[in-house]
């Protein structure tokens, strides 16, 4: 083969040619192997979860309906007497006194045995007390941005609520947990007046 001569010239010609080529750069890859792998199971794990059937997560959720408790849907059976309410939930409730507006009608309501609801019904206003077994909240209402603990005659209450009227009390005892809910909001006096009346 013949040999080639490349002047000087030549050679600064190339070299500048070669230093303006736009060569392209090789990208870092974007994570190390481990984290790869660890994304891929991850993704295969949310697949078999998916496919078998998600865990059921929802017995502690809280949620709005007071049918709702933490273990779950409770069969709802509607009763005519506070007596009655006592004999199907099988525990004694009691009814509340002094409340902030006349009643017109009083719904006696048990969700399984496991919590008893009364709602007082006025002309423009409704209270619902529960009872319920256990340490849960049995409003299942934890939507409000204030809150504040009440002393009364048997312990104390959570008020829940916003700028200093509260919708909401929940408080409990060694068996049994409680929740007053208003539809018309009221100050912690108020809600001490009705805490009064509770036997």
């Amino acid at each position: 083969m013949n040999r080639i001569a490349v002047t000087e010239d030549m050679r600064s010609r190339i070299l500048n040619n070669i230093k303006n080529l736009d060569f392209p750069t090789r990208k870092a890859k974007s994570h190390p192997l481990p984290v790869r792998y660890m994304t891929m199971a991850a993704y295969f794990a949310l697949f078999i979860v998916g496919t078998i059937g998600p865990p059921n997560f929802l017995g502690s959720l809280p949620s709005k309906d007071p049918t709702y408790v933490q273990s779950g849907v409770l069969e709802r059976t509607e009763v005519s007497s506070l007596s009655e309410l006592s004999q199907a939930v099988g525990f004694q409730v009691d009814t509340l006194k002094n409340l902030p507006f006349d009643i017109e009608e009083i719904v006696y309501t048990a969700y399984g045995t496991e919590m008893a609801e009364i709602k007082y019904v006025g002309a423009i206003q409704s209270l619902v007390f529960c009872k319920a077994i256990g340490a849960a909240d049995p409003s299942g209402d934890y939507s409000y941005p204030d809150t504040v603990i009440l002393g009364f005659s048997h312990g104390s209450a959570t008020l829940k609520g916003e700028s200093g009227l509260y919708c909401l009390a929940s408080w409990q005892d060694d068996t049994y947990s409680y929740s007053i809910r208003i539809s018309d909001a009221l100050s912690d006096i108020e809600w001490m007046h009705i805490f009064d009346s509770l036997g």
